[in-house]
């Protein structure tokens, strides 16, 4: 794709240093927590796969490599030079660069209409743990009005044990933790059961 690992963690860097809230890293994931989280991302061929935090896209292009197809992979990023970096990175994904909490007005800007299609999965890098709790609330909320009955909410952590909140309605079917990341990384997967109206 044309990727320098070099240009990736010299921006990671200089957005770390910049505004660190945000990103919740010292370093840009691993292939090994990229592809952990791939492989949970179930039913995608019937709907979009939406990424939050995309940053360098080392978890896009894992999704990229486990099958997903990148015209519908939606990545979803605050700073305005990692979407720069997303863009010529991918150029087949559809890079919106925004703040997740308004998750859902991103997506219908970007679609030109008010519904957005079906969307089979949320794949999360954002550091719940870090943020705002008000923050990370929306964000839940956002997901929840985001995906039918059914729909998976994938999320990685550095925590061990699981210590955010999920709403009643997000149901964890799959854990796992990748050694293979610095630090390792705990990936969940929840089913989200019912949408709000």
């Amino acid at each position: 794709m044309g990727h320098s690992y070099i240009e990736s963690l010299a921006l990671f860097g200089r957005e770390l240093i910049k505004n660190p809230g945000p990103i919740g890293a010292a370093v840009p994931s691993s292939p090994a927590l990229a592809r952990g989280m791939a492989r949970m991302v179930h039913g995608a061929a019937d709907g979009y796969v939406v990424e939050l935090g995309a940053g360098t896209g080392a978890i896009t292009e894992g999704l990229i490599r486990e099958g997903v197809c990148p015209e519908r992979l939606m990545a979803v990023e605050y700073s305005p030079e990692m979407a720069k970096l997303l863009r010529r990175r991918f150029p087949r994904v559809t890079v919106l660069q925004g703040d997740a909490c308004n998750l859902n007005h991103l997506l219908r800007q970007s679609f030109g209409q008010r519904e957005t299609p079906p969307i089979a999965a949320v794949v999360s890098s954002l550091p719940l743990r870090s943020l705002p709790k008000r923050k990370v609330a929306r964000l839940f909320l956002e997901v929840r009005r985001l995906l039918a009955n059914g729909g998976h909410f994938i999320q990685f952590t550095y925590a061990v044990h699981r210590s955010t909140r999920f709403p009643q309605c997000f149901k964890l079917i799959d854990s796992s933790i990748v050694w293979a990341n610095l630090p390792p990384a705990r990936v969940e997967s929840y089913e989200v059961q019912a949408p709000v109206r």
